[in-house]
Order: C-alpha cells, then sequence, then structure tokens
C-alpha cells in the first residue's frame, strides 16, 4: 500500500486524530533504536523500526525515517512505511 493516508486511516488515524498520530511516533522513537541510514547535503537519515500504537486497537509494524538537519541538528520526520 503506497498511499500513506489510506494506511494511517485504516489504523484509525485521520486528520482529527493528529495528536494521536504525533504521540505514537514519539513513544516508537522513545522506545527504539535509531539507526543512521545515509547523509547528504540535508543532513542524515536515521531509520526507526518498531510498533506504532493505533487508536483501533492494534499495533502496526512500521519503518519510520527522520533527518537530523545539517543546518541546525534538528530532528524532523520523513515518512513511514509498513514494515513487511
Amino acid at each position: 500500500m503506497d498511499d500513506k493516508s489510506e494506511f494511517l486511516a485504516q489504523a484509525g488515524f485521520d486528520l482529527d486524530k493528529r495528536s494521536l498520530l504525533l504521540s505514537a511516533l514519539r513513544k516508537l522513537v522513545a522506545a527504539n533504536e535509531a539507526v543512521a541510514d545515509r547523509t547528504d547535503v540535508y543532513g542524515t537519515f536515521f531509520r526507526v523500526n518498531g510498533q506504532l500504537t493505533v487508536p483501533n486497537g492494534r499495533d502496526l509494524d512500521v519503518v519510520t525515517i527522520w533527518l537530523c538537519s545539517r543546518t541546525d541538528n534538528s530532528y524532523r520526520f520523513i515518512t513511514l512505511k509498513p514494515k513487511h
């Protein structure tokens, strides 16, 4: 499934539940190791694998990608996908 909004909607996330998604992402990152994937002109990209706790009660195994910005060392969420 390539449509992330559809994937997240099936798990119980929608635009009205953005804060729940943010909270679930923070928990996932806090509970799992970040592994450096690559570095480019933007900074270093990290991969964090784990379970995303979702509103409908079932957890999803996902891979998330984060960027540590080269300009200010801040971290930004880039994307997520189902872990197969």
